[in-house]
């Protein structure tokens, strides 16, 4: 989460949105929306790679600045591009890396897992 909270913040940022304005939205601290958007923190996973991620949390900024919507409901949206990540096995090699004995040709748990909690984001 923190990367797609990362890369949520840089949108709202080059949508115009003041670090005030961010951490007030999305309930984050003004010195965690600095780190964010200086690359500080929340770079581990680099989900930009990713145009269809990219695409839908560009589409998520866009509803926190026109519909003005809840932490509920971006943290809702947030959580739905993470089963949406993670079911396209984007994290695959990431987690390889961090466990060796992950072998991401051969895992299947991910995709199995979220595939079915998959609903239009």
């Amino acid at each position: 989460m923190p990367s797609l909270r990362r890369t949520l913040t840089e949108e709202l940022y080059k949508r115009k949105l003041s670090k005030k304005e961010i951490a007030s939205k999305l309930l984050l601290s003004h010195s965690l929306v600095s780190k964010y958007i200086s690359g500080e923190r929340g770079y581990t996973i680099e989900l930009r790679q990713f145009k269809d991620v990219n695409e839908l949390v560009s589409r998520l900024a866009d509803e926190v600045v026109s519909k003005d919507l809840s932490i509920y409901e971006i943290n809702e949206k947030l959580i739905k591009i993470a089963i949406y990540v993670m079911s396209k096995k984007y994290l695959c090699n990431f987690h390889s890396r961090i466990d060796p004995d992950v072998d991401p040709i051969r895992c299947s748990i991910c995709p199995n897992t979220f595939k079915s909690g998959i609903e239009r984001i």
